[in-house]
């Protein structure tokens, strides 16, 4: 068979965003300074399909640095067939300001505004 989706995807603690959908292949992420690894879970459509980190290790751990850390996760299918899903996940400065209202006019942030949440999604077309 050729698929090569995942079924779930989930970084524990963080929230991505958008939210996982398998047809979506690029999702994006903040953490606060404190965070010094994170935890990939995933699992694919396809019980004959494989998937792995392309960095980290075999537990789904991944060590994080400062700034954008990207997390490419590959599924290969029982054919052969690749697709590669990326996280695009900023581990915030120790340094960075906190915000203690935010808005869009006319829109509503998915999820509602918190102090401790580095990253909202909001549909504004």
């Amino acid at each position: 068979m050729d698929n090569c989706d995942l079924e779930k995807l989930s970084v524990d603690g963080v929230q991505l965003c958008p939210e996982f959908r398998p047809e979506v292949t690029l999702y994006t992420a903040a953490v606060p300074s404190s965070v010094r690894r994170v935890r990939l879970h995933m699992t694919t459509s396809d019980c004959a399909a494989s998937c792995k980190i392309l960095s980290g290790d075999r537990s789904g751990t991944v060590q994080l640095e400062d700034g954008l850390n990207r997390i490419d996760v590959e599924v290969i299918a029982e054919d052969g067939t690749a697709k590669t899903y990326s996280i695009q996940l900023t581990k915030l400065s120790a340094s960075a300001a906190r915000l203690t209202e935010l808005t869009v006019e006319g829109h509503q942030l998915q999820p509602g505004f918190t102090p401790d949440l580095y990253e909202y999604c909001c549909t504004c077309f």
